[in-house]
């Protein structure tokens, strides 16, 4: 919506519509001001980062022979570095959340 906002805004800025200007950059900024607020990007970096690390392991996994699929190891590894992603995963929520909450009472 903001590059849809922006790109109108621009348009009419060609066409000397420069009342609608003002109205399609107040539009961009509040879709902003809600993405901030949402944290809108954060959350996609980090389901992004989770999501890459998950198919990392997933591909470690799959390359393994069925051999070395059995050693009790490789489980071990396969269990923990999944549990460790998930967990980094939790403590990002975690802390962003505590993070709202002492802006709430500061604020």
């Amino acid at each position: 919506m903001i590059y849809i906002f922006g790109g109108v805004g621009t348009l009419l800025a060609a066409l000397g519509f420069e009342l609608w200007i003002a109205l399609t950059t107040a539009l961009v900024g509040a879709f902003l001001t809600v993405l901030q607020y949402k944290q809108i990007e954060n959350s996609l970096i980090q389901y992004n980062q989770t999501a890459a690390d998950l198919a990392n392991v997933k591909m470690w996994w799959t390359a393994l022979s069925d051999e070395d699929k059995d050693k009790s190891e490789n489980k071990i590894k396969l269990v923990e570095n999944t549990e460790k992603i998930l967990e980094k995963e939790l403590t990002g929520w975690i802390q962003t959340m505590e993070d709202a909450l002492s802006e709430l009472r500061a604020g």
